[in-house]
C-alpha cells in the first residue's frame, strides 16, 4: 500500500522561541502604531531569541563524548 499525502506524518519541527520587542525607526524613536491597519501591530515585533548557555554546553558534551570515544577506541 502506498502513503498518500494525507497519511505521511510530518516531523515534529524544532521550537523557536520568540520574544516581543518594540518596533524602532531608522532614528532610534519608537514606531506609532498605525490605526488605518487595525490588524496588524507596528509598534512591536518578533524576534528569535538566541542560543542559551545550555544549548552551548549540550554541543559541547556532545562534542567531547564523540572526541573521547574515538580516541579510546584506537
Amino acid at each position: 500500500m502506498t502513503m498518500t499525502k494525507t497519511m505521511r506524518k510530518k516531523a515534529p519541527r524544532a521550537k523557536v522561541e520568540t520574544t516581543r520587542k518594540r518596533a524602532r525607526t531608522v532614528k532610534g524613536t519608537f514606531k506609532a502604531d498605525d490605526p488605518s491597519t487595525p490588524h496588524i501591530n507596528e509598534a512591536w515585533v518578533e524576534e528569535k531569541t538566541k542560543y542559551n548557555v545550555k544549548d552551548y554546553m549540550l554541543a559541547f558534551i556532545i562534542l567531547a563524548g564523540i572526541v573521547a570515544i574515538s580516541f579510546y577506541s584506537q
